[in-house]
């Protein structure tokens, strides 16, 4: 490869929003691994930067989500689960398929759906979460995952009710997972997004 060649792929990861520390890290790894594997077509190329890439995120990685079913005072309640993250990422969509993989899973699923609070309707988010994570325990249900409405990261009142739906959900059942949505091609800002949500919420996976 020329001097040119490898000055368009590191381009083409800092355009992708990759980050400079991340993108300096696989440019070294790749030109090590072709200078060593005598690698020089662009198949070869491709392969070990996407090898270099996936290393990064570490598939090996436990990824399973904590569903064990607390208890208090003898019985049983649900695994509380809340979903998080900024407008229009798929917070929703994602609930969806994660009900219909927990069902499929032989588990039993109980959806809610804690909004941004409206003074006509007059449904107060937290209220409504603490409401549903109270149901799948009276129900007997094993997973009450709570879906809240998107909310940008620089809103303090919002991200304050965040934490609040988040403490009346633990009074009923302890909220064992909280789930931060991240559009994939957000890029660093993403990284952004995730420490002011952990620091509201208590992230624990995205």
């Amino acid at each position: 490869l020329k001097a040119a060649d490898w000055e368009e792929i590191e381009e083409s990861l800092l355009i992708a929003d990759l980050g400079l520390e991340a993108t300096d890290q696989l440019m070294e790894a790749l030109k090590r691994r072709v200078a060593v594997e005598k690698v020089g077509d662009t198949a070869g190329i491709r392969r070990i930067l996407r090898e270099e890439l996936l290393a990064l995120v570490d598939p090996a990685m436990d990824r399973s989500l904590r569903l064990d079913k607390p208890e208090a005072d003898g019985r049983a309640l649900p695994a509380a689960v809340l979903m998080v993250g900024v407008n229009g990422t798929g917070k929703t969509t994602t609930v969806g398929k994660l009900a219909r993989v927990l069902v499929a899973d032989g588990r039993t699923v109980l959806l809610g759906a804690a909004v941004v609070r409206s003074e006509r309707e007059g449904a107060d988010p937290a209220s409504v979460a603490f409401e549903a994570v109270k149901e799948g325990a009276s129900r007997g249900v094993d997973v009450v995952v709570v879906d809240t409405a998107g909310r940008l990261q620089n809103k303090s009142t919002l991200m304050d009710e965040l934490g609040k739906i988040k403490r009346v959900m633990d009074r009923q059942a302890p909220v064992g997972e909280v789930l931060l949505v991240l559009d994939a091609t957000t890029g660093q800002n993403g990284l952004q997004q995730a420490l002011v949500f952990a620091e509201a919420v208590g992230v624990t996976g995205i």
